[in-house]
């Protein structure tokens, strides 16, 4: 772990609280062991040398032993109310549960007193409630981070400098696809091309379908930016597979994120073979993407923020902004 050198010699542990003990709280590491990417909440504050991992919640019974045993955690508790008279103070709280609950979850957080509160997306599954969320977080000072993971993907991040220094070539569109709900999924599609672009404008939405929940339609989206850039937002059936890609057309040649994040692919402008004169795309160079390295750099941000007041990479507010777009899309498909 040499990227974490300088948090080992410093030996400041912060103190952590996990409310909700499921997947992205820890049962998407099925194997916990040194040296290993974390794709959970738990696998990266018990990874990371800056945090101890103090106590957890579940109102399943099972799933938090199973966390308290996986992450060698001594103190569990049922439910919020329980949970509400505890006096020990925790540096940070980490809220897995479901969306339907972040609400109820952050209102304890709050009492509780946090220096950071690192929620899942989205904040809640109501714009209004994630207003308040935001505005109670603000007066309390305390610290919102939202897991919008790719923002945590240092691939992005240099993507996002090779766009605004057209290293690439001029950024002239952008085709992104999801599915599984536009505030499931879709706000993470929309809130990278924020983090990418700067502020972004819904221009038409198609025809919704339901593929997730009732409330949470999957949309097709035209948008663009202040510079008109088109970006293109399609969607297929979660049933029918998971999809979440997209590909950036740069006068200089095209480049695909694939599988999530996982697998980008570089294909770059040569002279055509067949015709002369014209030019063509090769078929590219396929490298790792830095999907795996989110959440250990979401949970790294928070130490260094902690301890060097480094800014935070994705705020209660950058979330907000993106959910005020997923509601914008399903009020104008709701009346296409």
């Amino acid at each position: 772990m040499g990227t974490f050198l300088i948090l080992d010699l410093i030996m400041r542990k912060f103190s952590v609280l996990i409310l909700g003990c499921g997947n992205i709280a820890s049962r998407f590491d099925k194997e916990i062991k040194k040296g290993f990417k974390p794709k959970t909440h738990g696998g990266a504050f018990f990874e990371h040398p800056g945090f101890s991992i103090k106590a957890c919640m579940d109102i399943d019974r099972e799933r938090k032993l199973d966390f308290m045993k996986k992450f060698n955690v001594k103190k569990g508790f049922c439910n919020l109310k329980e949970l509400s008279t505890y006096q020990e103070e925790f540096d940070v709280i980490s809220i897995c549960s479901p969306t339907s609950e972040h609400f109820n979850c952050i209102n304890t957080a709050l009492k509780l007193k946090p220096k950071i509160i690192f929620c899942e997306k989205p904040i809640s599954e109501n714009l209004s409630k994630s207003k308040i969320i935001v505005e109670l977080c603000k007066k309390a000072k305390i610290n919102l981070v939202i897991n919008l993971s790719r923002r945590f993907d240092k691939k992005i991040s240099l993507l996002k400098k090779q766009i605004n220094q057209k290293t690439r070539g001029d950024l002239l569109s952008i085709v992104g696809f999801y599915n599984k709900g536009i505030l499931n999924n879709g706000i993470h599609i929309i809130d990278l091309f924020r983090y990418l672009l700067g502020e972004i404008k819904i221009k038409s939405v198609g025809d919704f379908f339901i593929d997730f929940k009732k409330d949470d339609p999957t949309i097709p989206l035209w948008m663009t930016n202040r510079n008109n850039i088109p970006i293109f937002i399609g969607c297929n059936k979660a049933e029918d597979y998971s999809f979440f890609e997209m590909q950036f057309i740069f006068s200089r040649g095209v480049l695909n994120i694939e599988n999530g994040g996982q697998v980008w692919r570089e294909r770059k402008v040569i002279n055509s073979i067949d015709y002369e004169g014209y030019k063509e795309l090769d078929n590219g160079n396929f490298f790792a993407g830095g999907d795996s390295d989110c959440m250990i750099n979401a949970v790294d941000n928070i130490y260094k923020n902690l301890l060097f007041n480094e800014p935070l990479i994705c705020t209660g507010m950058d979330a907000l902004n993106a959910q005020i777009l997923c509601e914008e899309a399903k009020m104008k498909s709701i009346k296409n």
